[in-house]
């Protein structure tokens, strides 16, 4: 993933309009990705997360309050002048928890149950709190089409996540062995997405020397997002494991989703921020989770031995 999501867009970049003709198929891509992704999504598990409310009441909370807060706080200060830019900031904190956060916290030993209810609900919330955060915190300037977004998301994230997990509740024999021989195609297309979406760019955003603070700056917020989530966690008093859950859905997004509505809901340079997440996000939870749960990964490597 740290490999996949950056060259997508340098391959975008440099196709342009050679491939930007693809467009349309973007949001049926990517509901193809949720869905596969949703494959392992059990009921029987949301149920059992559902019992212990405190850890998913504290992630809620640093993703969609406190976090837009302080990253619209942050905009309002040095974007004063470029609405634009701050609302793909605005837009970044608003989109839902990435699936991709399974797996995560597979990797480092957290509580996958936890994580795919937080999924599962944000992802069902999000057509309602996305809009909704994004109006309430951008400049009246911008002209957004708040219902063509709730239809995108319900499309591309609502629709598969229903459909992905009740097929694993109807079958779960077939699921167990559908879902590893659609996670390749999965990945291929949100490759595919990616590129499409950088090829968008190319011909709509010029990029300019002054952009490059935004590099800086959304490397900052990624980073604070994932240590306010570690944050919340310790307030929860959260056992390591339930901690890696909550750092890593606390500060993950769903930024492919968050480029294909700033592509087609925002301004051109609403994307800009956007970009630079898809470029870092994987490549920066990989090195907090290492830095926070390192020695707690290696002791449960050692104990599965």
């Amino acid at each position: 993933m740290p490999v996949l999501t950056p060259g997508g867009i340098i391959i975008g970049l440099l196709l342009g309009s050679l491939v930007v003709w693809m467009k349309p198929a973007v949001t049926y891509l990517f509901a193809f990705v949720t869905f596969t992704g949703a494959m392992e999504m059990n009921l029987s598990d949301f149920r059992k997360v559902l019992t212990h409310i405190k850890p998913l009441l504290f992630v809620f909370v640093c993703s969609h309050i406190a976090t837009p807060l302080l990253v619209y706080l942050l905009t309002s200060v040095l974007f004063p002048s470029n609405p634009d830019i701050a609302t793909g900031f605005i837009l970044l904190t608003a989109i839902p928890i990435a699936v991709s956060s399974y797996v995560w916290t597979s990797i480092f030993y957290g509580n996958g149950p936890m994580t795919l209810t937080l999924v599962l609900i944000d992802t069902f919330l999000a057509p309602y709190l996305t809009p909704l955060t994004v109006r309430l915190l951008t400049s009246s300037k911008i002209t957004i089409d708040t219902t063509g977004m709730m239809i995108s998301l319900i499309i591309m994230v609502v629709i598969p996540s229903v459909l992905g997990m009740l097929l694993n509740s109807i079958k779960p024999d077939y699921t167990k062995k559908a879902a590893p021989c659609c996670k390749p195609f999965a990945k291929l297309a949100l490759f595919a997405v990616v590129i499409l979406n950088g090829a968008s760019i190319s011909t709509t955003v010029q990029f300019k020397w002054s952009f490059l603070p935004i590099v800086f700056i959304n490397m900052f917020i990624s980073l604070g997002g994932f240590l306010m989530a570690y944050g919340f966690s310790r307030l929860a008093h959260a056992s390591v494991k339930d901690s890696v859950s909550m750092t890593i859905t606390g500060g993950m997004r769903n930024i492919s989703a968050a480029l294909v509505l700033a592509m087609n809901f925002f301004p051109p340079e609403s994307s800009i921020p956007v970009v630079c997440g898809i470029l870092f996000q994987q490549m920066l939870i990989a090195c907090t989770c290492r830095f926070l749960f390192g020695k707690y990964q290696e002791q449960q490597m050692l104990e599965e031995k």
